[in-house]
């Protein structure tokens, strides 16, 4: 069931999330509703779980038809720059394009606790 996306000034959006420290039911059906959740919107990629209230370490995204998550994602490191036009469901009307565009890493390998998933909805 999809859930409410949190907006910029929740404090829920500044505090820390807690990693997983275990996988199970209730990590898949965390990660199935925050799919629910991506897919509610009119024009969400990626979702982190703390925009729905939930504070762990997850995120999903679902480009191309080909859902995947990330379980404890970390950045370990990053390497050139490049531009480019962002959104984020957490500060509704805004488009990066509406600003000038940020330097963002062009590489940056990371590292997280899972496999990368390709998800299949646990219903």
């Amino acid at each position: 069931m999809a859930r409410q996306i949190r907006t910029y000034g929740d404090p829920v959006l500044k505090s820390k999330a807690a990693p997983i420290t275990a996988i199970d039911g209730k990590v898949a059906r965390l990660v199935d509703t925050m799919f629910d959740s991506l897919h509610a919107t009119d024009n969400g990629l990626a979702l982190a779980a703390p925009q729905i209230g939930i504070q762990k370490q997850i995120i999903v995204w679902d480009i191309d038809d080909e859902p995947q998550a990330l379980l404890n994602p970390e950045i370990v490191e990053s390497d050139g720059e490049w531009v480019y036009d962002e959104g984020c469901l957490s500060i509704p009307g805004l488009v990066r394009g509406d600003a000038p565009p940020e330097p963002r890493p062009r590489r940056a390998p990371g590292r997280w606790t899972a496999p990368k998933w390709n998800w299949r909805p646990t219903s």
